[in-house]
């Protein structure tokens, strides 16, 4: 890089600077938020994450010098925040910024006034440091471009939150999906010697309701008899025949 290069990318920051805090307080006295500032730690981190395709993006337009990937660099960089709000980092950490004009999330023309200071040569390598700071200062955290996008970064929905809205999702659909899973189970019948969990063969003779049930301890079957008594009642008599082997 020449210094006349240099030169021409230190005026514009050194201006930049100048211009900016005082930009900053007249800009202040006109806005009020009523909402609550967002986690400092959570926007410089999403700020970290957002950072990261930009410079891969500055990488491979140095090592190809193909013009496309500056312009697919600046274009994530000034549009990032239009989808509903959530750049990709901000997605990732649960933050969304919205307009303080209407109440929802970021739109296109939001997205560009906030981030437009990021593209203008110079006073972006100025804004990277300048920016952060008033993020910490400021009472609902809000930056240059936040003030000229009438914007703020607040808390939403998140990675986590989608995950967690997932997962109830999953647990609801399964226990949908096998209504007989958290049942609890039948206790076994103790029918003299035999105990066993259901009745095999049930027959109804002469007043008398019979069953036969398979004695798990040998290799015979024990018939019992039950008195009938009323309907969906049955009273067990406990009356055993002789085991009667089968074949």
């Amino acid at each position: 890089m020449t210094s006349t290069a240099m030169l021409g990318l230190a005026l514009p920051a050194v201006l930049f600077a100048a211009v900016y805090f005082p930009t900053i307080t007249q800009l202040s006295i006109a806005l009020v938020s009523p909402y609550a500032k967002a986690d400092v730690r959570k926007r410089l981190f999403a700020a970290t994450i957002d950072g990261i395709p930009v410079i891969i993006t500055w990488l491979l337009y140095g090592d190809s010098g193909a013009p496309l990937f500056l312009i697919i660099g600046a274009g994530y960089l000034l549009l990032r925040d239009s989808m509903r709000g959530q750049s990709l980092g901000k997605l990732m950490l649960g933050l969304v910024v919205i307009s303080l004009e209407t109440g929802r999330p970021c739109t296109l023309k939001g997205s560009v006034w906030r981030n437009i200071v990021f593209l203008i040569p110079g006073a972006n390598m100025a804004a990277i440091f300048l920016e952060p700071i008033t993020v910490v200062r400021d009472p609902q955290g809000q930056r240059l471009g936040d003030k000229l996008a009438q914007t703020q970064v607040v808390e939403g929905f998140g990675v986590r939150d989608l995950a967690a809205s997932f997962k109830r999702w999953w647990l609801s659909f399964t226990s949908e999906l096998h209504p007989f899973v958290r049942k609890p189970g039948r206790e076994p019948v103790d029918i003299g010697r035999c105990t066993v969990p259901a009745l095999a063969i049930g027959q109804v003779v002469e007043g008398r309701a019979f069953a036969c049930c398979r004695d798990y301890r040998s290799s015979s079957f024990n018939f019992t008899s039950t008195l009938l008594s009323s309907p969906g009642v049955f009273e067990m008599s406990m009356f055993l025949r002789p085991s009667i082997g089968l074949k």
